[in-house]
């Protein structure tokens, strides 16, 4: 599978299977597995003579351009693994919910999480249609961290913690359901 990216250039060779690209010059010379790792972790190629990123030539490969105001989310969270299998088309809110750590500014570094220094406790929020919700005040991080995995188990439909069973409150539980059906009626 060749893309030609310049008549008298060189051509581009994209494997979606395996999620690497190579370079073949006009001499016939191979270049295996080209780019770099830049910024955030992800992997850039030139292209046309702009540097692109690797995972959104090797999905517009297989699937076609890339609908505005839409990104590829790299479903494993590990930004140099291009197979086509763990590429996905999402939404920016999707793409963030997709994110497993907290925000660099986040002091507990949970995300979900913050501390509460009037209080003493720590609490628990999740974003919800560009809206923060708060689910709670709690003693532990653990249990701040538990009432967000329920929450994004519910409300987040690209999260990957969205299988695991957590137990909480059941505070945290009603507030959730409401936020779930406050959304279904927005819907």
């Amino acid at each position: 599978m060749t893309h030609n990216t310049e008549a008298t250039s060189s051509r581009l060779v994209i494997n979606p299977e395996e999620g690497t690209i190579d370079r073949i010059r006009p001499n016939g010379q191979v270049q295996k597995n080209i780019g770099s790792v830049v910024g955030r972790g992800h992997l850039i190629v030139m292209h046309k003579r702009k540097s692109t990123y690797a995972h959104r030539l090797i999905y517009e490969y297989v699937n076609g351009p890339i609908p505005s105001g839409m990104q590829i989310d790299h479903i494993n969270e590990i930004k140099t693994d291009n197979r086509i299998a763990n590429l996905r088309l999402v939404t920016q809110s999707q793409n963030f919910q997709n994110q497993s750590g907290a925000n660099a500014r986040n002091a507990v570094g949970v995300k979900g999480v913050c501390f509460e220094r009037r209080t003493g406790k720590f609490l628990a929020y999740i974003s919800i249609a560009h809206r923060r919700k708060f689910l709670g005040r709690f003693p532990t991080v653990e249990t701040a961290k538990a009432a967000y995995a329920y929450a994004a188990s519910i409300l987040h439909t690209h999260n990957p913690c969205a299988s695991q069973q957590v137990a909480v409150p059941p505070i945290v539980v009603e507030r959730v359901q409401s936020f779930a059906k406050n959304l279904q009626e927005v819907i």
